[in-house]
């Protein structure tokens, strides 16, 4: 699988952009502080031996993008922390290296892994054949690890969704209840309004009746009917109209 189709996967599956192989400039590297081991001095004169014969490494590291150091530094080492500090030390200009954008948790699991198949330092003659089976090797590790990645990806993307379309389920049944609980309301609401118009057209009614049948009180003015209001002791004529208070007295 070419390096392009296994940035697409990622992409899709896992989210992880950008995947990139080439060089960056070895003062971009932070190295943590777990990482900053001592070296044995034969592998120290090894990886010495062969920065300056290439003026790189010939086996590339892994690196992440981090913001947790100074502006200067970019990617924060994964995997190989003992060329890098001796790249350091040479101040070798660039490294080969595979940047990925990984958690702490995904750093971790890549690092152990990688220390599993390819050896965590291990002494050994560095050759061209050696050389080529390491990137062989390292190539067969990341496609297995991204496709791991890639099924618990899709695992739980599949368990994200599952969830979602109960969520939605659920969500649309509760707005079927309250969508019916707002037409009962509303239902009420148009049964009150009925009967209080009804209960108004027969205080006009009754009014009416009121007035027609003391017609000596529709010629008073307000002033006289609010007096005759209060020598009768009626409780809260002082706020009511004329019509109110004629067949308030009217009662009285």
């Amino acid at each position: 699988m070419s390096l392009s189709d296994r940035r697409v996967q990622i992409g899709s599956y896992l989210g992880i952009q950008p995947l990139t192989h080439g060089q960056i400039y070895t003062f971009q590297i932070a190295i943590p502080n777990a990482e900053t081991i001592d070296i044995l001095l034969e592998r120290r004169e090894l990886l010495a031996r062969t920065l300056r014969e290439h003026e790189s490494n010939l086996v590339s590291l892994v690196v992440r993008r981090t913001q947790a150091y100074d502006e200067e530094k970019e990617y924060e080492i994964v995997y190989g922390a003992d060329w890098c500090i001796v790249a350091q030390e040479l101040e070798i200009e660039r490294l080969w290296v595979w940047v990925f954008d990984l958690t702490d948790e995904q750093a971790i699991t890549m690092k152990t892994e990688l220390e599993q198949l390819l050896g965590g330092g291990s002494i050994q003659a560095i050759t061209p054949d050696l050389i080529r089976q390491d990137e062989q090797l390292l190539e067969v590790q990341l496609t297995q690890q991204l496709s791991k990645w890639m099924e618990l990806h899709k695992r739980d993307h599949e368990e994200t969704q599952a969830k979602f379309k109960t969520l939605s389920q659920m969500i649309s049944s509760e707005n079927t209840q309250i969508n019916n609980r707002l037409q009962q309301l509303e239902n009420t609401v148009n049964h009150l309004t009925a009967i209080v118009d009804k209960l108004t057209q027969l205080v006009e009614k009754l009014t009416v009746k009121s007035t027609h049948r003391d017609p000596k009180y529709s010629d008073m003015t307000v002033l006289k009917l609010k007096e005759i209001a209060r020598k009768r002791k009626i409780k809260g004529y002082s706020k009511m109209n004329k019509p109110e208070l004629i067949a308030i007295i009217s009662q009285h």
